[in-house]
């Protein structure tokens, strides 16, 4: 489940953004949830006709996406998901022993988490790329949590590259932000649930890829990339 990081985004189709839902919460450092379960958006997308947040999501040798939608949203230069308040265990997955190097810590094992992907469509219902919220440092993820977790400290996976948590989940949809950093041909992996600012919605158009083919690994392997932390998938 390695390595989730990081394309050059081009931000210049985003008209902007809006987190009706973002909030922080000020009893946990570092905690951040999705207030009334919602994703408002403001961002160009053309052709783009509805927007369907997945779960449980895998691609096919043809370019699309599989999932479970969870939530859906007419579009018309952005969109408002309305995210379910629970989602079904059978799309969360527990901790593994193995998803951390030594030295982060799980504040509880039996937690288990889910991500979704927002993915666009025409009117016809085929699948036109996925919306990503990022900057050039930074991608966001939007993940569920079955109860409160935290997830902290720093070790040196069996690459040699360093990952640092500084992650507090609460019960229900929250949003966790990843970075890549490197320096001597050793990448740091750095995950926080604080907000590090400047990030904007953004549109990846599988129409900027010579096949559709490459589409799977940009937007399935970019899906899993941003979910922003191993075992949180």
């Amino acid at each position: 489940m390695k390595k989730y990081f990081l394309n050059a985004v081009c931000l210049c189709l985003c008209a902007g953004f809006v987190f009706t839902s973002c909030k922080k919460d000020d009893d946990g450092p570092g905690t951040s949830s999705i207030e009334d379960n919602k994703i408002t958006a403001t961002v160009s997308a053309s052709n783009v006709d509805n927007v369907k947040a997945l779960v449980d999501v895998s691609g096919d040798n043809m370019g699309n996406l599989t999932g479970t939608s969870v939530a859906n949203s007419s579009f018309s230069n952005g969109f408002t998901l309305t995210l379910p308040a629970t989602v079904d265990a059978k799309y969360l997955e527990e901790f593994d022993d193995d998803d951390f190097p030594s030295g982060i810590s799980v504040s509880d094992k039996s937690a288990k988490t889910g991500e979704i992907v927002i993915v666009g469509y025409d009117k016809a219902g085929a699948q036109l790329g996925t919306f990503w919220y990022a900057s050039n440092t930074w991608d966001a993820g939007f993940i569920y949590a079955d109860k409160n977790v935290t997830i902290t400290g720093s070790g040196t996976d069996k690459y040699g590259d360093t990952e640092v948590y500084n992650v507090s989940l609460v019960k229900g949809w929250n949003i966790i932000y990843g970075t890549e950093t490197e320096k001597n041909d050793v990448s740091t992996y750095t995950y926080t649930t604080s907000d590090p600012g400047g990030l904007k919605w953004v549109f990846d158009d599988y129409s900027d890829y010579s096949y559709q083919s490459a589409s799977v690994s940009k937007s399935k392997i970019a899906g899993s990339k941003k979910l922003m932390a191993k075992g949180l998938k």
